[in-house]
C-alpha cells in the first residue's frame, strides 16, 4: 500500500461549508469522501463515499498513486426555514466526476443509508465546478439549481433544476450556445426573488464562451421556464463579454447581484457583476489573453 500522512485525503476546490442548525462542518475530500465534523471540536461525525467514485477507489492505495480528484465540488446545505426540521447537503464531485449527491445531514451522528436521499447523473450534467444553491421554486417545490459544467454530452450551456427531496430532474434549460466543437459550460448560478415572496424569480448565469445568461423562473408553469431574452426565436443572452478585438472572454466563476440604493435616476437598479477568465485546459496555463 501507498504510504501517506494523514488518513484525511486533500482537500482542494471544495470549499468547507458551516450548518449552523447542528453546529457541524462539511466538506469533501479527494480521499473520495464527503466529511462531517463538530465544528465546536473538529471530530469527525460520518463520512460518504458517493457510488460515482466507487471505481476510482483503488487508485488511493496504489504505490505508484498519480494525484486524481475524486470528491471536490462545491457543497450547498438547506436551513430548516428553507426544509422545515431538516438540513438537506447538495453535494457536486466538481473534477472528480459527472454527478451530484444529496445527502440529510440534519443528525449526522445517526447517518444512515436512508439519509441518502439521492445520487443525480445526467447527460445534460458535465463537471459541475460551480456551487450549487437551494432555493423554493414557484410552483411550490423546493430545488437544487446548478449550472450543468463543463464535458456534458452536448457541451452547451444549460441550468439544471432538480428537486432537492428526490433528485429529479425538474427542469433543463438549454441555452443552445456550445458544440462538440466549441465546448460550452454554465457556471456558478445566482437567484433572485422580484417580488420578495420567498421564491427565485431569476437565474444569472456565465458561460466558458462569454455569455451572460438571465433564466426567468417567474412562473409557476415550469413548461414556460426559458432564458428571459430571445433572438428569432432562439435563446439570446443578456450580455456577451469580448475583449477589444471582438475575441469572447469566458465566464467560468459566479456573479454577484445587487441594487443601488442611492437616490436619482439609477435608484433601485438591480446590478450584476461578474468577472472574466478561467483555468480549466493545459492551453490555460500559457495565456496571456485579458
Amino acid at each position: 500500500f501507498r504510504n501517506r500522512s494523514s488518513r484525511l485525503g486533500d482537500i482542494v476546490h471544495s470549499s468547507p461549508v458551516f450548518v449552523e442548525d447542528n453546529n457541524t462542518l462539511l466538506v469533501a475530500a479527494n480521499d473520495g469522501m464527503v466529511h462531517v465534523f463538530n465544528a465546536s471540536t473538529g471530530v469527525e461525525i460520518m463520512a460518504f463515499v458517493p457510488s460515482a467514485v466507487y471505481a476510482n477507489l483503488a487508485e488511493l492505495t496504489d504505490p505508484n498513486y498519480t494525484h486524481r480528484y475524486f470528491v471536490d465540488g462545491d457543497i450547498a446545505v438547506s436551513t430548516r426555514i428553507q426544509t422545515p426540521n431538516q438540513n438537506l447537503a447538495v453535494i457536486s464531485l466538481g473534477r472528480g466526476g459527472r454527478a451530484l449527491v444529496g445527502l440529510d445531514v440534519t443528525d449526522p451522528s445517526s447517518f444512515g443509508g436512508s439519509d441518502v436521499k439521492w445520487e443525480f447523473s445526467h447527460a445534460d450534467l458535465g463537471l459541475a465546478l460551480g456551487k450549487p444553491f437551494i432555493a423554493k421554486l414557484n410552483n411550490g417545490v423546493t430545488a437544487a439549481i446548478v449550472g450543468n459544467g463543463y464535458n456534458s454530452d452536448s457541451e452547451r450551456a444549460k441550468l439544471l433544476i432538480i428537486n432537492l427531496q428526490t433528485g429529479a430532474l425538474i427542469k433543463s434549460i438549454d441555452t443552445g450556445a456550445g458544440s462538440s466543437a466549441t465546448s460550452n459550460g454554465l457556471a456558478t448560478p445566482k437567484g433572485w426573488d422580484e417580488d420578495g415572496n420567498g421564491t427565485v424569480d431569476t437565474v444569472y448565469a456565465g458561460d466558458r464562451l462569454g455569455n451572460l445568461w438571465k433564466f426567468d423562473l417567474s412562473g409557476s408553469n415550469v413548461a414556460k421556464w426559458e432564458t428571459a431574452f430571445k433572438s428569432s426565436g432562439s435563446p439570446a443572452p443578456l450580455f456577451a463579454a469580448t475583449d477589444s478585438s471582438g475575441n469572447r472572454q469566458p465566464i467560468t466563476s459566479g456573479v454577484t447581484i445587487g441594487l443601488n440604493p442611492r437616490n436619482g435616476s439609477n435608484a433601485g437598479k438591480r446590478y450584476v457583476f461578474f468577472g472574466t477568465g478561467k483555468f480549466l485546459t493545459a492551453a490555460d496555463q500559457s495565456s496571456t489573453a485579458v
